[in-house]
Formats: C-alpha cells, sequence, structure tokens
C-alpha cells in the first residue's frame, strides 16, 4: 500500500511542477460526499433521519423524494439527499423536512449544516483566528535551568527535555509535576497491544518516529470520500496541518530510536482520523467515533466548538447518539475510551461549560497546568473537567519573557520535531497515552471503570486554587477538576480493580420555574430527588455525572451565571459569565458536573441563576444591537431574564448501602491540603506494581493477563514483600476506602459484568 502512496505522490509532483498548475489542484482535496466548502452554519442539501431499519429508510425516502446515501453504522441514521433543492438553505427545505418529521416512522429528522471546529491551538492575543508559532529553542543555557542530567538514560536526543514525563527541575518548574509515567515503563507497561486513534487533521504516518507504531486499520480521511487508500496523510506543504501529527507522536512516537522524544505509550499502536481539516458535518462526526470501534481502543480529540468566549454549542442528535453506542459497544462492550481537550479559550474568557462535547458523560475532559503546577492562562475551566496534565505554559501573556521554554516535545509533518507543542492539545493526547498504559495493565476496564480510576489516583499538585473536599471525600477545584493525573497510581489501582455495577440513569420531571430574573440579581429553585429509590433499576445510591437541563431567557446571554448545589451542600459553577457572549437566544443547554461524585443524590437539589451587570455602557450595547437585531426590542430584553425550567439527570449505581444522612461536603483548609498533598505524594512513589507480561495485549483474549497463573504468582510475591506499615496506609487512603469498590485482594477473575447497554437513552 505504501509503495503505491509513493508512486502517486511522484506522478502528482510530475504533473504539478513541470506545468505549475495552480495550488489548489495539487493540495489534497478536502470535499466530503456532498458537501461544499460553504461556510460553518450553512445548510446544506444533507439530511438525517432515524428509523428502525433500512428498509424503513428506503421506503420513507423514495415516499417523500429523497435518495438514502449511507447509514450511520450501529445508529439506524440514514444520510439522505433530494434531488430538487438546488439552493442549500433552511427555508427552501423547510416543507421537505417538515413532512419527514410528521412522518410516525420517523423517530427524528434534521438538516445538516457545516459546522465551526477548531483545533485547540493557542491563540495570538491580537489575531485569535492564528496559530502562535512553534518556536524553536535556539539558546539551552537559558530554556534548560537543571536535572537533565538526573533523567533516565534513552537515546533520543530530546528524551531530557521531557520533564513532563520525569521532572527533576528542567525548565525551572516544580520537580514532581510530572505524569509518574517512569516506574510504570519499569514495570513493563508500555502501551502494547493497545490502539489509540487521533481524531484530527489526520497523521503524517511515515514520520520515522510513528511509522513503526502506524495502524492503518484505527485510521480513514473522513475529509476525502474520494481517497480509495482512506488514508489520513495530511497535506505536509503547509505547517497548519501538522496539529494531529503532533498529537499522535505525544502519545506513541517510538523511544530509545535516537529520533526526538519519546511516547508516553511507546509501543501503542497508533492510528488517525482525517476529520478537522474542511467543512465537517455532524454524520462525519459520528462515523468517526463509531469508526471500527471493535479494534480502537482509545480516541483523542483535541478540536471543538470556537474557543471564542460566545459560542453555546451540543452534539448534534447523531454524534450523541454515537458517543452513547461507542461506551455501550465499543471494545467488545467493555467501551471506547473518549478522551477530550477542555479547550484554550480562557484567553477569550470562554468556559468549557458552553462546550457539550467536554461536558458528555462518556468523554473524560483534560484540561493543562504549567511546569509549576498553575493554571496557564489559555485553558478553559469547568465542572466537567475530571483531570488536568502537565503541558507547560504561561500563568499569564509575556511572562516567560524574551525566551520560551520546552513544552511538550513531539513529532511533527515531513520528519519534524519540535519542543513547544502546548495548550490543551497536548493534554488530551498525554491523557490518551497515560490510560493505555492503564489499559495494558488491565484490558477488562469498562470504560466507567477508567474514569473512576481518573478520580481516584488524581492528586493535589498546587494551592493556586481554592479546593472542596465533597461529600464521598473526593478532592476537586473549578480550575484542575480532581486533580493531577498520576499514571503510576492507576495503573496501581487497575492492576487491583474490581469492575464497577451496571450504570444507572435517574432523571426528574422538568421543573417550572417561570421566574422573571433582573439584571444584577440571583434566583435559586430547589428541587426534590430521591435517586429512584424505588425503582430497583434505576436506582442510584452513589453519583458519577450529574447533568441539569436548562431552560432560560435572557437579553444578554453572557451575563448569566449558574450554579447547581446538592443535597451534601457541594456547589458546582455550571456556567461562569462570558463577556463575549452577548447573544440574545437564552439558555437550552445540558450541563454537567463531576464535583458531586461518589455522593448520595437523595435530597434537595439547588440551582441558581445569576444576571450579572455589566459594566457596559447603554449606548455600547446599543451599538452592538444594531448589527444583531432591532435595537428597541433588544433593550426591554436586556434589563429582565426569565427562568423557564430545569431538570436534574444522575447517572451512578446502586451500591446496596444505607448511607443515611449524607456527609456534607467543604471547602479544604491549607493545613488539610498540605496533609493531603504530602499523603498523595508518598503514595506516588511507593507504588506496588505488578510486573507486565511480554504477551499482554487484547489480541490474546480481555482474560488472558488476568487469569494466567504467572500473574497471581507475582501478585502473591508482591504482596509478600510489602510492608505492614504500606498496607495500612494503603487501606487507609481514599483510593481503598470502605466506600468505595476497590477490593485489594480480588483479581476480578471472570466475566466483567457490563455486557449490556446502561439504562438510559442514547440521546439525552
Amino acid at each position: 500500500m505504501f509503495l503505491f502512496q509513493r508512486i502517486t505522490m511522484l506522478l502528482t509532483l510530475s504533473v504539478c511542477v513541470p506545468f505549475l498548475l495552480s495550488w489548489s489542484m495539487c493540495t489534497k482535496p478536502i470535499v466530503g460526499k456532498n458537501l461544499d466548502l460553504r461556510q460553518p452554519g450553512h445548510y446544506l442539501n444533507s439530511f438525517l433521519i432515524e428509523v428502525e431499519n433500512r428498509d424503513i429508510a428506503e421506503v420513507v425516502a423514495k415516499e417523500h423524494g429523497f435518495h438514502v446515501i449511507e447509514e450511520i453504522s450501529f445508529l439506524n441514521i440514514y444520510h439522505l439527499v433530494h434531488p430538487d433543492i438546488v439552493h442549500s438553505s433552511k427555508q427552501n427545505a423547510k416543507d421537505y423536512i417538515d413532512r419527514l418529521q410528521n412522518d410516525a416512522r420517523v423517530r427524528f429528522a434534521e438538516q445538516q449544516t457545516v459546522l465551526y471546529r477548531r483545533k485547540h491551538t493557542r491563540y495570538i492575543l491580537q489575531d485569535n483566528q492564528g496559530e502562535l508559532p512553534i518556536h524553536k529553542i535556539r539558546d539551552n543555557s537559558v530554556s534548560y535551568i537543571d536535572g537533565r542530567d538526573k533523567a533516565e538514560e534513552y537515546s533520543d536526543p530530546f528524551y531530557k527535555d521531557q520533564w513532563y514525563l520525569e521532572n527533576y527541575g528542567q525548565t525551572g518548574g516544580k520537580v514532581g509535576i510530572d505524569m509518574n509515567v517512569v516506574s510504570v515503563w519499569k514495570a513493563g507497561f508500555t502501551g502494547k497491544g493497545i490502539v489509540v486513534t487521533v481524531l484530527d487533521d489526520g497523521i503524517d504516518h511515515s514520520h520515522p518516529d510513528l511509522k513503526k507504531n502506524y495502524d492503518p486499520e484505527a485510521s480513514a480521511d473522513l475529509n476525502d470520500e474520494t481517497d480509495l487508500l482512506n488514508d489520513p496523510m495530511p497535506y505536509t506543504h503547509n505547517s497548519s496541518r501538522g496539529h494531529g501529527t503532533r498529537c499522535a507522536g505525544v502519545i506513541a512516537a517510538e523511544c530509545n530510536n535516537n529520533i526526538c522524544g519519546c511516547g508516553i505509550a511507546y509501543n501503542a499502536r497508533i492510528g488517525g482520523i482525517r476529520l478537522i481539516d474542511g467543512p465537517v458535518t455532524g454524520s462525519m462526526e459520528a462515523k468517526a467515533l463509531l469508526y471500527n470501534n471493535q479494534h480502537i481502543d482509545i480516541i483523542s480529540a483535541s478540536w471543538g466548538p470556537s474557543d471564542d468566549g460566545k459560542t453555546m454549542e451540543a452534539p448534534t442528535k447523531a454524534v450523541a447518539n454515537a458517543l452513547a453506542k461507542g461506551v455501550t459497544e465499543g471494545r467488545k462492550g467493555l467501551g471506547t475510551i473518549f478522551v477530550w481537550a477542555t479547550g484554550n479559550g480562557g484567553i477569550e474568557g470562554d468556559s468549557c461549560g458552553a462546550d457539550g462535547f467536554v461536558g458528555s458523560i462518556e468523554s473524560i475532559s483534560i484540561g493543562s497546568v504549567t511546569d509549576q503546577g498553575q493554571k496557564p492562562y489559555f485553558m478553559e475551566t469547568c465542572s466537567s473537567t475530571m483531570a488536568v496534565v502537565p503541558t507547560g505554559g504561561a500563568r499569564f501573556i509575556g511572562e516567560e519573557g524574551s525566551w520560551e521554554k520546552v513544552k511538550v516535545v513531539t513529532t511533527d509533518i515531513n520528519d519534524g520535531c519540535i519542543q513547544n507543542f502546548q495548550g490543551t492539545s497536548s493534554a488530551a493526547p498525554l491523557a490518551a497515552g497515560c490510560l493505555a498504559l492503564v489499559l495494558e495493565s488491565n484490558p477488562k476496564l469498562t470504560w466507567r471503570d477508567v474514569q473512576h480510576i481518573v478520580v481516584r489516583a488524581a492528586k493535589i499538585q498546587s494551592l493556586d486554587a481554592v479546593w472542596t473536599i465533597n461529600g464521598a471525600g473526593f478532592h476537586f477545584s473549578d480550575v484542575f477538576g480532581f486533580g493531577l493525573m498520576d499514571c503510576g497510581k492507576m495503573v496501581e489501582l487497575a492492576q487491583n480493580w474490581t469492575n464497577m455495577p451496571l450504570q444507572h440513569f435517574c432523571k426528574t420531571e422538568p421543573q417550572h420555574v417561570d421566574l422573571t430574573l433582573d439584571a444584577g440579581n440571583c434566583l435559586s429553585s430547589t428541587l426534590e430527588f430521591d435517586g429512584c429509590y424505588h425503582d430497583q433499576i434505576s436506582r442510584i445510591s452513589s453519583l458519577e455525572h450529574v447533568q441539569a437541563h436548562v431552560k432560560i431567557e435572557a437579553g444578554i446571554r453572557g451575563e448569566i451565571e449558574l450554579y447547581l448545589t446538592s443535597p451534601s451542600g457541594t456547589k458546582a459553577q455550571l456556567l461562569p459569565r462570558r463577556d463575549n457572549d452577548i447573544s440574545d437566544t437564552g439558555i437550552d443547554f445540558v450541563f454537567m458536573s463531576v464535583h458531586t461524585w461518589g455522593e448520595n443524590p437523595r435530597g434537595t437539589w439547588k440551582l441558581e441563576v445569576c444576571y450579572r451587570k455589566t459594566g457596559r455602557s447603554m449606548d455600547t450595547v446599543h451599538d452592538i444591537n444594531t448589527v444583531l437585531r432591532n435595537m428597541q426590542d433588544r433593550t426591554v430584553k436586556m434589563e429582565s431574564g426569565k427562568i423557564i425550567s430545569w431538570e436534574l439527570r444522575a447517572y451512578g449505581y446502586d451500591d446496596g448501602k444505607s448511607h443515611g444522612e449524607a456527609q456534607y461536603g467543604h471547602i479544604a483548609s491549607e493545613t488539610e491540603l498540605q496533609e493531603t498533598m504530602y499523603k498523595e505524594t508518598q503514595q506516588s512513589k511507593r507504588l506496588h506494581l505488578m510486573q507486565g507480561m511480554e504477551n499482554s495485549s487484547k489480541d490474546m483474549g480481555t482474560t488472558a493477563n488476568i487469569n494466567s497463573q504467572e500473574h497471581l504468582k507475582r501478585y502473591s510475591e508482591s504482596k509478600m514483600n510489602t510492608n505492614l506499615e504500606d498496607i495500612t496506609e494503603i487501606l487507609h487512603s481514599r483510593e481503598y476506602s470502605e466506600n468505595e469498590h476497590v477490593n485489594t485482594l480480588d483479581l476480578f477473575i471472570g466475566e466483567s459484568p457490563l455486557h449490556k447497554p446502561p439504562n438510559r437513552p442514547l440521546f439525552k
């Protein structure tokens, strides 16, 4: 296949170069089937319907004059076009879509639009449409401070500068702010047998640091459906097309080969799906998320809706259903692991709470921290962030002065190697690589097991934020989620993990509020929630994710703040004020929080809505309104809003225990935080990892590593050598508390309890 690609490239050059044809003729096409290069938001002659099966889809399409183009696999969603719709617009297609929606056989119907999708690159302050150039490190004397001589010996020229893997202070940052990954490598876990795919603008799999681990079965080109090779190779003449290649190198760049640096899971198989390299629709995203999902274990995504501080967007229904289908049927029913970057809109005052991809319960949302463990200026924060990883960056623009520290070392297109890949773009692949090590250590983990392990292993890395202890004893912050991801601790937990019980879903009826909210004031609404206590199938006594579907009218959407408080008193900020958002469309959105993880949901929940009055003058508002819509109507709306309704959606499980009165959450004191940080640091240093087996891959079957007699022998020997003091500390740590489902003596031999879809709807 590669020989054919090279021949094709040579033929292309032989045409393009001698005859100096237009540049566009020499570029790789980025137009998918029935999709043109119109701007985001443009309505297309492209429709999706959900029906029972293909036969019904064909009948419905024929009766209404449509043609079936394709089926979105596993979702019973079909892509239609209509021959009479010449001008692609919403108004032009209104009658057609109305007829489809009114057909009793059709569960839902929608006209597709071109979606705005942005790679989570770090922006230039003066031009938020541009990507900050990757600067080469020219003067090592100011870029590297100390500690390079202490790092492990690998032949890769820039390994010693990969401070986020093994931090000895190479960049002048805080020693120990790293992924704690070397101990995992020494135990024999390097990602072998695990397949990770990067959803992005493709990957340059010819790169010498990637080609050994490249997996064509985990790769596709969805931007160019005329590409018979289905090759995700980007257009390498444009440096802006190297984003996916950089993400891939973070995960699985080959180690000890005298090239660039080491991927965090340097023996994992790496694939790429070319998706964010041209116009995108919901059907394309859905196909990407479900692509070969019995082969792909982990998907890493460092993109999403615009980070401009004024966008509020949820996944389309097809995408939401694809995420739900992925975690229930991917990986032979264990669930595909979706890792999502929180976004770099902090520079625009944005919040990932308004990003429905990050706010999906199926995704593990990951943020960034500096080499000091602090928040970089570009990172978005929200209540759905699960953890952070160290990628570097400044706390404020200009902090680094005239020189730049090393951020993340990785591969680039055209055999390149860069040392300044930063932001949440590099955070998601770092987390994905860490999770590859975790899955190698225990291939039987479900998608929910992985999320529980992330929560339990995360550690406090900085006091540069307010930390709260929730009603279940977990620490979290609005900035860092549950804390810094610790690969070593995660692998230790994974090796001794008992699969979680079935996921339950329970929701309330919409709470109709209909309260007028004056600008400058706050209002609250409460509801009683029993966690479906009397329904054994849906009963929840231990929470995982909580969602609030909120409907609000507001003259200026960006002046709305939302808070959700649990019966245990844990308060999560669902949405902060966003100064750039001047939309008057109001809010009809599903927000998500993980801050109540492990709490009992029974009791009174409170939604607080604040309409923050900004310092804008009336004249300024009027000027903005003349651009958007009628000034007089907007002025009336601006002074007040209305809380229409809200409902609570809870996900979790029934642990079969009677918890009694809930423990009350509280803000952690400095003493409490210092003690916790010390305890967690010591646990990270005193890991008890069983050695990985040479052939512990999913290709041997999910029970190979778990049921082997050698594995049992190594486990027993490891525990016999553990001293009593360490056992006592571990058993009393929060990871092994009596209220949690981790049994240190259980090797979980047997089948996973999760062999059927959870009791929740596909589309939330």
